[in-house]
């Protein structure tokens, strides 16, 4: 089939227009991969909540289970202090809450430290929940959103 040479050449530029035009722009990529970083930020700080409140319920799981009571019950000696009636009364609750105070500066000590048996249950009861898991999956996202963005930004 021969066309004219118009003819032809409409067919090129309309080839052309097809192909070329119709991928995003760096304008739009860059602003698509920052709506993802902002996103993915957002979701990191909601991963972050999860995350303290699973430490915080593996500490009290932990120094329950090595301490032998709740860390609840420093709160409830104090309370107690402040209601105690003598003088005797007091100095008897201020001695135990400093052993209290002892043992859960002791206890916190080696809770931090992963070699210890109590480093070892709070990892083993950070499995178990969650939470870390979930942030470091979303720390991964978070860096390939910024690499996005940096890419982006780099063929504006």
């Amino acid at each position: 089939m021969d066309f004219p040479f118009s003819m032809r050449r409409i067919l090129v530029i309309a080839f052309l227009v097809a192909t070329t035009g119709c991928g995003p722009s760096a304008q739009e990529r860059y602003d698509t991969a920052l709506s993802i970083l902002q996103q993915e930020q957002k979701r990191m700080i909601e991963v972050s909540a999860v995350l303290m409140s699973d430490e915080q319920k593996a500490y009290q799981q932990a120094f329950e289970e090595f301490v032998g009571y709740p860390p609840a019950d420093r709160n409830a000696l104090n309370k107690r202090i402040d209601a105690a009636k003598t003088r005797e009364e007091e100095d008897e609750l201020m001695t135990e809450l400093k052993a209290i105070r002892e043992k859960s500066g002791e206890f916190t000590e080696r809770y931090k430290n992963p070699s210890t048996e109590e480093g070892k249950r709070r990892q083993e009861l950070l499995r178990t929940m969650g939470g870390r898991q979930a942030h470091e999956e979303q720390k991964q996202r978070l860096e390939r959103a910024k690499q996005m963005v940096k890419e982006a930004e780099a063929s504006l």
